[in-house]
C-alpha cells in the first residue's frame, strides 16, 4: 500500500503509485462522460487520530487549470480495510479532452493503507 501524508497527494486512476505534483498523474480522457461510484482500496486500517481526505479533480481540456469536484470523502479510524464505497452520492461530468486525478491528504502525518482506487465513468 502507498503512504499518504500531510502533504497533499495525487493518484492516477487504479494507481498505488502518488506523485505531489498533479500534472504527473493526470489520466486523459478521450471523452465525455460522468464519474461517479468513487470507490478506494484500504489495505491497512486508518491509524487511530487519523482524516484521511480523498477528492476527485477536474482538469479542463487544454489546460492544466485542475479543480476540486463534489466527489469526496473522509477516511477516519474504523471506517475498515478493502474496497470502501469513499463518495457514491456525487457526480462530475467531464468533457472530451478532460483530465482527472485523485487529490489525497491525512490530517494527522502519514497512512500507509492506500491501495488505489476506481469509478464508474
Amino acid at each position: 500500500a502507498t503512504a499518504i501524508s500531510t502533504t497533499v497527494q495525487h493518484f492516477r486512476l487504479f494507481a498505488r503509485h502518488s506523485d505531489t505534483t498533479e500534472t504527473a498523474e493526470l489520466t486523459g480522457l478521450s471523452r465525455a462522460g460522468t464519474a461517479s461510484n468513487l470507490y478506494v482500496y484500504i489495505g491497512v486500517a486508518i491509524a487511530a487520530g487519523h482524516t484521511v481526505t480523498l477528492t476527485l479533480r477536474r482538469c479542463a481540456a487544454g489546460g492544466l487549470t485542475c479543480v476540486d469536484t463534489p466527489v469526496t470523502c473522509a477516511l477516519t479510524n474504523g471506517t475498515g480495510t478493502g474496497a470502501i464505497p469513499c463518495d457514491i452520492t456525487h457526480t462530475q461530468a467531464y468533457n472530451a479532452g478532460d483530465a482527472m486525478d485523485l487529490k489525497t491528504v491525512d490530517s494527522a502525518g502519514s497512512d500507509s493503507g492506500f491501495g488505489g482506487w476506481s469509478l464508474v465513468y
